[in-house]
């Protein structure tokens, strides 16, 4: 799967993580822990990598 991953779902991965991160501990107060709320969004973060490389094609595999 990494030889696969896109830098579209690299993107992807950071935004919606970063995004995860952010609304569990800074806006929402759900999780207390930061690295509880860090841990959960790169659990989302991977999925989300997984999900759009799976939807794109990788530049390098176009020109092939």
């Amino acid at each position: 799967w990494p030889k696969r991953a896109t830098s579209t779902a690299a993107i992807a991965g950071f935004i919606v993580g970063e995004t995860t991160y952010v609304l569990l501990y800074l806006v929402t107060k759900i999780e207390k822990s930061v690295m509880a709320a860090g841990g959960w969004g790169v659990v989302v973060s991977l999925i989300t990598m997984w999900i759009v490389s799976s939807l794109t094609t990788s530049n390098e595999q176009v020109k092939a």
